[in-house]
């Protein structure tokens, strides 16, 4: 039996409208969304919110895409919608949004950009089976490291990464203005790869800068940037500075008061070498020990022409060591290197009135 119109009409009542809807609709609905959070929100906060979004790159770039149709001249925008276009594997998108943004006058996005570039070149190599377009990347990723050294479009940061990228290119000149970079730094991870990596003799200077600078941070290292420092000027003849540098590392380790007593010889600066020696000979409970220091205290004072006090340091202890023929040998050899005849002649005869 057939229905009549009337309980058609019945049912059609109860029927729940289709939820479709057009994409022209869907684009409409997402441009006055997107257009409402960039009037609220500040700019700032609105790219912060955006670039946050790490788990849904897809939903990020298009978010991006909008919101460039309400804005299409904000470099802060266009350089997200880049990255997030890298991000998603859109490498063309990428590659058109960054050729804009070299055009533009927005030097804060600079450094960011040449990073950003660098990566996209990179991404693109590793896609490429193509050896030409292979090396017409590579000498482009040659030219952006250059350009980034010559402008200084990097942070300290990137330093050591952007060394990398120029050793890799065996951009050996360039990839030290890098790692010069870092000498200017206060940042301890900074100054340890400067000492580290730049080894050129000409970047020596640098290198104590750096060792210096980390000698001042208080802690269990401060002894070794001091070594390193010490190390550094005595490779370079710099006495007076070396001295600087051990006065404070006895202060730490009094082991290098040995080495600051022959440094201070070594700069001319005698008396104070043999009144160190004589510190060392008053400490030490070696009796060999004390005969070096003796007799290194006797020589810095030789060496620089002040035999007279020399003689008379020796006259003072000669007499503790009458019995050690050994010592007197060296004592007697000592004041013939010095010319000093008469003295050498006074302790041979002590020597053989001893042996009678």
């Amino acid at each position: 039996m057939s229905q009549s119109p009337a309980n058609d009409e019945d049912i059609n009542l109860y029927k729940k409208p289709k939820d479709v809807a057009t994409n022209r609709e869907i684009f409409f609905i997402f441009f006055i969304f997107a257009f409402v959070l960039y009037v609220i929100y500040p700019e700032k906060m609105l790219q912060k919110q955006v670039l946050s979004e790490k788990s849904n790159y897809e939903l990020t770039g298009v978010y991006l895409e909008n919101m460039l149709r309400l804005d299409p001249d904000n470099t802060q925008l266009m350089f997200a919608a880049a990255k997030v276009s890298l991000e998603r594997g859109n490498l063309d998108l990428s590659e058109k949004l960054l050729q804009v943004l070299r055009k533009s006058n927005d030097t804060s996005i600079a450094k960011k950009l040449e990073k950003l570039e660098y990566r996209l070149i990179e991404t693109q190599i590793t896609y490429s089976n193509s050896s030409i377009y292979t090396v017409k990347k590579k000498k482009l990723l040659s030219k952006i490291i250059t350009r980034v050294a010559e402008k200084h479009l990097f942070e300290k940061k990137d330093a050591l990464v952007w060394y990398r990228r120029a050793i890799k290119f065996s951009q050996n000149s360039i990839a030290l203005t890098f790692i010069e970079s870092l000498s200017d730094s206060n940042d301890p991870n900074d100054l340890e790869q400067c000492i580290y990596m730049m080894i050129q003799p000409e970047n020596r200077n640098k290198r104590i800068a750096c060792a210096e600078k980390l000698s001042q941070y208080d802690g269990k290292t401060t002894k070794k940037w001091l070594v390193a420092a010490w190390t550094l000027y005595s490779q370079e003849g710099d006495y007076i500075k070396s001295i600087e540098i051990l006065d404070k590392l006895v202060k730490i380790d009094p082991s290098y008061r040995n080495i600051l007593a022959e440094t201070r010889r070594a700069a001319g600066r005698f008396v104070e070498s043999s009144d160190l020696y004589m510190l060392l000979y008053q400490n030490s409970n070696s009796y060999e020990r004390k005969k070096e220091y003796l007799l290194k205290a006797i020589l810095a004072l030789s060496s620089g022409k002040l035999n007279h006090k020399a003689i008379a340091l020796a006259h003072k202890y000669e007499s503790n060591y009458i019995n050690d023929e050994k010592m007197m040998q060296k004592l007697i050899k000592l004041y013939l290197s010095m010319g000093e005849l008469e003295a050498a002649r006074v302790l041979t005869l002590k020597m053989m009135e001893r042996e009678k």
